[in-house]
């Protein structure tokens, strides 16, 4: 895996809160977050943003945020009904690996970065969210092209 250490500009998005496994509280979430955007007329990249480490907190209390790019500041008069609301991924320094994912298993490229990329690039965790960006929809074929970040500092 290769990592690359660059300076990212703050992200402006729509998120949704989802909690619980990822495996099973993703998915939800981002169907939910689709066709809200669609009766908008709204587009951009679509991620996900993980605040706790799969490691250290139980699954039932993993918090992660379905999320959408956008350029815009305005909520659509019915985002807070339907719980999404205006965001901001914070700007800053980032390790960034682009993976492929196959057949769905998004942790292997996580644990390889936070075990083994990450730990090689000379910098680490500096405690923000991390994220997922999806080049590619593998929802029909289970494969995928991401884009993982990680907020850093050097070692």
């Amino acid at each position: 895996m290769q990592v690359k250490i660059e300076s990212l500009a703050a992200q402006p998005l729509f998120a949704l809160r989802v909690q619980g496994p990822f495996a099973q509280s993703l998915g939800p979430g981002f169907e939910r977050l689709m066709a809200w955007s669609t009766r908008h007329g709204l587009q951009g990249q679509w991620m996900a943003l993980y605040y706790d480490n799969p490691r250290e907190v139980a699954p039932e209390a993993l918090r992660a945020d379905v999320a959408l790019t956008t350029a815009t500041t305005a909520l659509p008069s019915d985002g807070e009904a339907s719980g999404i609301r205006w965001d901001t991924l914070a700007g800053g320094l980032y390790a960034l690996a682009q993976v492929r994912v196959i057949d769905n298993d998004f942790a292997t490229p996580w644990v390889a970065l936070f075990d083994q990329a990450l730990p090689a690039s000379g910098y680490r965790p500096d405690g923000g969210p991390c994220f997922e960006r999806y080049l590619s929809d593998g929802r029909a074929s289970g494969e995928w092209l991401l884009e993982l970040g990680v907020p850093v500092r050097k070692s």
